[in-house]
């Protein structure tokens, strides 16, 4: 995977987990989950997804 297409998981991930910190609305939440799971299951290599998780991560500290 291309170091772009970690880069835009990576963000959208965040969104999400934003999405889920917030925790205002269960709808919102419950489908920031389901988008999650559907971006993870679209990534194959572990090493990719270490890689996102890892961006998910400093995305999230940047941003509180």
């Amino acid at each position: 995977m291309k170091r772009k297409e970690i880069k835009k998981y990576a963000e959208k991930i965040a969104a999400c987990e934003k999405v889920i910190e917030s925790n205002e609305d269960e709808d919102m939440v419950s489908q920031a989950k389901e988008m999650i799971l559907k971006y993870t299951k679209q990534i194959t290599d572990p090493l990719d997804l270490l890689a996102i998780d890892e961006l998910v991560m400093e995305i999230l500290n940047k941003q509180s």
